[in-house]
């Protein structure tokens, strides 16, 4: 139950909705330690398309989304035994765009890292057990935006506060199906770099005519020759001829799928970390569990001697319900921008 408090002092809900996973966790505020958590592959991108095969019109996609988020909270207190009813529900990622459950404007870069600038906003009565819903937005540079990223960073400086104060500037890197490299000064997010690394690789593992010679079923460990193969084909050879050279691997040299998935996954890693900027630069890289043995093998491999630091895949676990319970307290207290 809620302590009245408004969760600060007691628990909140914390949500991490991506575009291809959701994340749930009941947590205390204070420390931002996980009590339970639920995760499904159910991010925005994939519930827009169901909501779309089911012929639910745009214009409620808001109700069918909370639907989903009040089924997930009912899943929450059984998976921990307590009534979270009425708990202040911190969301974050995609589900304050355009496919969300409702569109905020970004906040503008420079992004202070101490959870000031976020753009917020306060929504009643969208759930059935009457939690309020605090939907936090992201950040746009003007040329490029994010949505979550800014959160699990905002984490990740909670548990480094150096994070960006060398002098000059840091690129802290922050894999997944849409990679952001977030140029970082003082303490703010000042600039970001998307790459569609991941969004490609599914799409090329699954689709058109790289799917049959590209399959998964070999450990990294197994595959790290193949993978850093593609890692030195990324600056050999133009990407677009180098990816279909996959296909010929394949039909011509008889190479395993399985070893073709480890030199795709190397050839757009590799492409994508080449763009960093020089070698001086400190770089922090934030990969979780699932990406990180691939994104410090190139790192190692690409730059090796660069000043950098890994972040421990244990704290991006851990990140965005750090940040969730950080911005609650402030973004419950009144502060922050709140847009109506």
């Amino acid at each position: 139950m809620s302590d009245g408090s408004g969760g600060i002092e007691g628990r909140i809900v914390s949500c991490d909705w991506g575009t291809s996973n959701f994340r749930i966790r009941l947590v205390d505020p204070v420390g931002g330690d996980v009590i339970c958590e639920r995760t499904t592959g159910e991010g925005i991108s994939v519930l827009d398309q169901a909501r779309e095969s089911l012929g639910i019109a745009a214009e409620d996609r808001a109700a069918y989304l909370c639907r989903y988020l009040d089924a997930q909270l009912v899943a929450l207190a059984e998976a921990s035994g307590e009534d979270i009813g009425g708990l202040p529900v911190v969301v974050s990622g995609m589900a304050s765009s355009t496919l969300g459950i409702r569109p905020l404007p970004y906040a503008p870069v420079p992004f202070r890292l101490d959870g000031r600038d976020v753009v917020w906003a306060r929504l009643e009565g969208m759930l059935s057990k009457g939690g309020v819903i605090h939907l936090l937005s992201g950040v746009s540079s003007g040329s490029d935006m994010l949505r979550g990223e800014e959160v699990e960073l905002i984490g990740v400086y909670r548990l480094l506060p150096t994070l960006g104060q060398e002098g000059g500037e840091s690129v802290v890197v922050l894999p997944g199906t849409h990679s952001k490299h977030l140029h970082i000064s003082d303490g703010c997010i000042t600039g970001i770099d998307t790459y569609l690394t991941g969004e490609l690789f599914s799409l090329l593992s699954r689709q058109g005519v790289l799917r049959n010679s590209v399959r998964e079923g070999l450990a990294f460990e197994e595959g790290r020759d193949a993978f850093l193969e593609g890692v030195k084909a990324s600056g050999d050879t133009p990407l677009l001829r180098a990816l279909f050279g996959i296909r010929a691997r394949h039909v011509l040299r008889a190479v395993d799928p399985a070893v073709n998935h480890h030199y795709l996954s190397g050839l757009l890693i590799g492409h994508e970390l080449r763009a960093l900027p020089g070698d001086g630069v400190m770089t922090y890289l934030c990969a979780g569990a699932g990406l990180e043995a691939q994104y410090r093998s190139a790192m190692e491999a690409l730059h090796p001697g660069r000043p950098a630091t890994f972040v421990p895949a244990g704290w991006m676990a851990r990140a965005c319900a750090i940040a969730h319970g950080h911005l609650s307290q402030i973004v419950l207290g009144g502060g922050a921008v709140q847009v109506g």
